[in-house]
């Protein structure tokens, strides 16, 4: 990845800051990447390709104008050809935890419980939602497992969502609390 200074007048790259002047990958040159997105597993990355080619910044000249982008308007799929040796659950990486994670009992009163795994980046936040999407609780830990108080919660449907410290979703469930 590269991070490209622009002048203070925002119309060029500063190229005294900016080692290599490009406004894509050095590899794609020409494609106009929008967004990036990379699997939990790191061995493959999505890129979102303009579809117009049309800008207003500097590659377009502040006027609207369009520019040839190469596979426009296309996701791009690119995967290693050996996947990297992983930890388990190596630190500050998105996992799907939710296998992992029991919320229990279900339905509830008094005292709802989340078991954890060992490894999850602390730390951890927990939110209960009600069937009308209100939030109705918001607390956070750095236990893996650990009890909730719902003794003020209404009797009814709420959902649990967990997020780890890099806020990245690990479980959502539906829980009953009576």
């Amino acid at each position: 990845m590269f991070r490209i200074k622009l002048k203070a007048t925002g119309d060029a790259v500063d190229s005294t800051v900016t080692a290599s002047v490009t406004d894509t990958f050095p590899y794609f040159h020409g494609y106009r990447v929008r967004d990036i997105a990379i699997n939990p597993t790191g061995d493959t990355m999505f890129l979102a390709i303009d579809s117009s080619g049309s800008t207003s910044g500097p590659t377009g000249g502040f006027n609207g104008g369009n520019i040839a982008t190469t596979n426009a308007g296309r996701i791009l799929r690119i995967s290693y050809l050996q996947t990297l040796a992983l930890q388990d659950f190596p630190e500050g990486r998105p996992i799907n935890t939710s296998k992992f994670v029991k919320v229990f009992p279900n339905p509830a009163s008094g005292t709802l419980y989340v078991q954890g795994i060992r490894g999850m980046a602390k730390p951890l936040r927990v939110q209960l939602y009600d069937a009308v999407g209100r939030l109705a609780l918001d607390e956070t830990t750095n236990k893996d497992n650990f009890g909730i108080d719902i003794r003020n919660l209404k009797p009814g449907v709420y959902v649990l969502k967990l997020y780890n410290r890099a806020d990245v979703d690990v479980v959502m469930k539906k829980v009953v609390i009576q």
